[in-house]
């Protein structure tokens, strides 16, 4: 893991993915230039493709917020087993277990090649909380995330993989999808292997609904290998299985 002393004020790399952009831009946004005013120094992380930014029972005292690539977070069982809690695309921030635990419950790692992340210490985020009056944008932010967190227990409880998988490219599309109307593009490159972590099921599966999805006319492969997705079609997928 290289860590780079940079001031916030240096770009801060929150892409803008059209209707896709991350609801959490103006708020990561409001904290940059806190940082920036204050003069606080937001490192930058940058992570090769399979690296771990924090492991589970570290002791890690920061705000993290991807720039560019992506990063996952896992869930460790006493028995060693591994559970995909998030997927963490440009402009979100995550790692908030820092502000109430003196050690990590969850291990992050880089999903992607060139992963870059800004670091923002606990002490100096707190107080650009206060300063900017970001307090209740951060609750909300908060409670997405828990929403989120319990939406995926009741889909993995009520939905077969099929549905969880509609129900994940659904999500990739709304964070991190470029387009207009129906159809969708995924921004950014997911493997197979990564929707089954996503998911909870086996490549081999994911591989197979794919090409059922491909099949209606759901997905398909844009000229430049990106995933696209029609919305409106999931959708109609997702309400038809329901029923079933």
């Amino acid at each position: 893991m290289q860590v780079e002393r940079a001031h916030a004020s240096g770009p801060f790399g929150v892409n803008d993915t059209g209707d896709g952009m991350n609801v959490e831009h103006d708020f990561c946004e409001g904290v940059k230039e806190y940082f920036d005013k204050e003069g606080f120094v937001a490192p930058l992380v940058r992570l090769e493709k399979g690296q771990f930014l924090y492991t589970c029972g570290a002791r890690d005292s920061s705000i993290y917020v991807v720039v560019d690539g992506r990063a996952k977070t896992l869930g460790l069982t006493s028995n060693g087993k591994t559970c995909f809690l998030d997927i963490h695309l440009p402009g979100d921030l995550f790692g908030e277990s820092c502000l109430v635990l003196g050690e990590r419950t969850e291990t992050a790692v880089a999903m992607a090649s060139h992963t870059i992340l800004h670091r923002f210490p606990r002490e100096h985020f707190l107080q650009a909380l206060a300063a900017k009056g970001l307090d209740v944008q951060f609750m909300q932010h908060l409670a997405r995330n828990c929403y989120e967190q319990q939406k995926r227990i009741a889909q993995l409880v009520t939905m077969g993989s099929q549905q969880r998988l509609a129900e994940a490219l659904l999500r990739l599309a709304h964070r991190a999808g470029v387009g207009n109307g129906d159809v969708v593009r995924i921004n950014c490159r997911v493997t197979q292997g990564e929707l089954a972590e996503m998911v909870g099921t086996t490549r081999s599966r994911i591989g197979y609904f794919l090409k059922n999805f491909r099949d209606e006319r759901i997905i398909y492969l844009t000229g430049d290998r990106k995933l696209a997705v029609n919305t409106r079609k999931v959708n109609t997928y997702l309400q038809v299985a329901s029923l079933s």
